[in-house]
């Protein structure tokens, strides 16, 4: 994915909107236009259909690795910005 380019298609009407959750440069600089463009959803790569039951599990598996004192998976980290 180009970024200037699904900014171009928005601009010209060709997408109505779009739902980003991957880029070139992750994460997406904090001055990028899609940041702003109306018409534009980022999501952190957390944006998924996962079933209970995959929830469940990796909840799990977190506790467990946290009794371990090993690291947590999936975590969010906010200062990179996803």
């Amino acid at each position: 994915m180009v970024n200037e380019d699904v900014l171009a298609a928005l601009e010209s009407g060709q997408l109505a909107g779009a739902v980003l959750d991957i880029f070139p440069q992750e994460p997406l600089p904090a001055d990028d236009p899609l940041w702003r463009h109306p018409q534009v959803v980022i999501t952190p790569h957390m944006a998924s259909a996962a079933s209970a039951e995959v929830i469940a599990r990796q909840l799990l598996e977190n506790i467990q690795r946290q009794r371990r004192g090993l690291p947590l998976k999936n975590l969010v980290n906010k200062h990179a910005g996803y």
